[in-house]
């Protein structure tokens, strides 16, 4: 239900579940931390684009997991979703930037996979709707907390109980999307992306970067610069480093 493939060096992975609208299994969040983990250890890889096969990106959660779900007692149910989870812990570990290239409608848990990206690129198809409150339950892959990093917390807190629908326009004008493209030119456009952002930086910073950039939200000041202390001390020695300091320094 989980597809990988390769574009030179780029990654990409696929929802491949298009009769149901790629929505989620039980299942399927574990396929993807492992499609995910493994094009990342690649060092050939550049970065991650993660889309959905047909139509839809995903659809959320699919009703026959939850309906099974449901008749599990409270602390299972719990485990059950702490298990879903992990996709997303394994998307913000990743040590190259994961774009999501949304290539058609998202709801639910659909867009909570993709604000977990570091980037979303969307179709000029695509389009977001919370869907949770409708069903009254609330998103459990880390939508609420990326959301209100992203557009603000009245903001997201409308999106989420409000039930609008955003087109790609009004996600891009509310900040929940970076870059709307043409259908046709979604992956094009993903990895191009990616290789303007690590094409002429050595694969470490592009990491430690990365490590920074996603941990600002939850590390104070003193932690974060502590992390850049350790880090710059480490890259000091990369021969990459050394090379390109070099062209700097007077003969």
């Amino acid at each position: 239900m989980v597809e990988t493939e390769r574009l030179g060096g780029i990654g990409i992975v696929r929802l491949n579940r298009p009769d149901r609208g790629n929505a989620l299994t039980g299942s399927m969040p574990r396929e993807i931390c492992e499609a995910i983990e493994e094009l990342g250890s690649d060092e050939s890889v550049a970065g991650v684009v993660l889309t959905g096969a047909g139509r839809l990106f995903c659809a959320g959660g699919d009703a026959a997991t939850l309906l099974e779900w449901r008749s599990l007692d409270l602390e299972d149910r719990v485990e059950q979703f702490t298990k879903s989870q992990e996709v997303v812990l394994a998307i913000r570990a990743c040590p190259v930037p994961v774009v999501a290239a949304i290539n058609g409608p998202a709801a639910g848990a659909g867009v909570d996979l993709a604000l977990a990206c570091d980037l979303r690129i969307a179709a000029d198809t695509s389009s977001f709707t919370a869907a949770f409150a409708a069903v009254g339950l609330v998103p459990d892959l880390g939508g609420s907390w990326s959301l209100s990093r992203l557009v603000g917390e009245s903001r997201a807190l409308h999106f989420l109980l409000s039930g609008e629908r955003l087109s790609a326009t009004d996600a891009l004008n509310a900040g929940m999307v970076d870059q709307v493209v043409e259908g046709g030119e979604l992956i094009k456009a993903a990895s191009t992306t990616v290789e303007q952002i690590t094409g002429a930086v050595p694969r470490s910073v592009v990491t430690e970067t990365l490590l920074a950039l996603r941990g600002a939200a939850v590390q104070s000041l003193a932690t974060s610069m502590q992390h850049a202390a350790r880090a710059q001390a480490r890259l000091m020695t990369t021969a990459e480093h050394q090379e390109r300091i070099a062209a700097y320094l007077p003969t």
